[in-house]
């Protein structure tokens, strides 16, 4: 079922039911330079930055960990003297589905393999399109 899907199901029902959204958090639509589809996930602390500025966090596979690693750096950022992690940008690369692990990250995050070298898929299907990791780290 898909976010808009379960949007629509919940405002049918009408019985004070919202969609859930991670305060300051933003995420919008983006092509790199060879043409590949991402979603850009964002998370901003609240907190004033410190002079130096707040540290990044890149997160890859973002529809699937993106509210966790937001989630994780709000909660410990709370008490960086005790937990060595203080409030930071989390910047998460993801793709533009509703699903957690779309496989366009198979062409993304990997090398290239001829498919004589791959083992058999796990579903016995086709493996999806990759091998092109340096694209995606240059994009």
């Amino acid at each position: 079922m898909t976010l808009e899907q379960e949007s629509t199901i919940l405002a049918e029902a009408q019985d004070g039911w919202q969609p859930f959204r991670i305060t300051g958090t933003r995420q919008c639509d983006m092509r790199s330079r060879n043409g590949r589809s991402y979603r850009i996930f964002v998370s901003i602390p609240a907190e004033q930055p410190p002079a130096s500025g707040y540290p990044v966090f890149y997160v890859l596979d973002a529809n699937a960990v993106f509210a966790t690693v937001v989630d994780a750096v709000r909660v410990q950022g709370r008490r960086p003297e005790k937990t060595g992690v203080s409030p930071a940008v989390i910047v998460g690369i993801g793709y533009q589905t509703d699903v957690p692990f779309a496989s366009d990250r198979f062409y993304d995050f990997t090398v290239d393999v001829p498919t004589s070298e791959l083992p058999v898929h796990p579903d016995g299907i086709e493996w999806p399109e990759q091998g092109e990791r340096m694209h995606f780290y240059r994009s």
